[in-house]
C-alpha cells in the first residue's frame, strides 16, 4: 500500500508530539530512513509542506494557492477569502498566487487536500468528455 503524503505529515507530527529535542532528531532520522526504505525520498518536500500547512492549520491559518490565467484582482481575491475562510472556519487565508496562462481563464484554488478547479481548459476537457460519450 503506497503511504500518501498526508499520512507521511500526520505520522511525523504524531510522533513529534510532546517529545524531547533529543528524541525527536532520533525520531526524524528514523522517519527519514522509512521514507527512503519506501522509494520515496523525492516526496521529502511535499511532506515538509504538508507538515507546516497542518501546524499552521492548527493555528487557524490556511495556506491557499490560486492558479489563475492572469493576476487576479482584489475584489475576487477577497471574495475568495471569504468563500474559504466560511469553509475552513479558519481566520487566516495566506494566499499564494501563481499565474499559468495554459489555464487559459478561471482559477484552480489547492488547500490541504482539496482542490477547486474552475479553469477554462478543465471546463472544455469536461465538455470534450460530454460530446465523446
Amino acid at each position: 500500500m503506497k503511504i500518501s503524503v498526508l499520512q507521511y505529515a500526520q505520522a511525523l507530527k504524531d510522533l513529534l508530539a510532546d517529545s524531547e529535542p533529543t528524541a525527536a532528531k532520533k525520531i526524524i532520522a528514523d522517519f527519514v530512513a522509512l521514507v527512503a526504505k519506501n522509494n520515496d525520498g523525492h516526496r521529502f518536500t511535499e511532506i515538509v509542506e504538508q507538515l507546516q500547512a497542518d501546524i499552521k492549520k492548527e493555528e487557524g491559518e490556511l495556506e491557499v494557492e490560486i492558479i489563475s490565467a492572469r493576476k487576479l484582482s482584489a475584489e475576487s481575491q477577497n471574495i475568495i477569502t471569504n468563500f474559504l475562510k466560511k469553509q475552513s472556519q479558519l481566520s487566516k487565508i495566506n494566499i499564494k498566487e501563481t499565474i499559468d496562462p495554459e489555464i487559459l481563464g478561471g482559477f484552480i484554488i489547492r488547500y490541504g487536500d482539496k482542490i477547486i478547479d474552475g479553469s477554462i481548459k478543465q471546463n472544455l476537457i469536461n465538455f470534450k468528455r460530454t460530446l465523446n460519450n
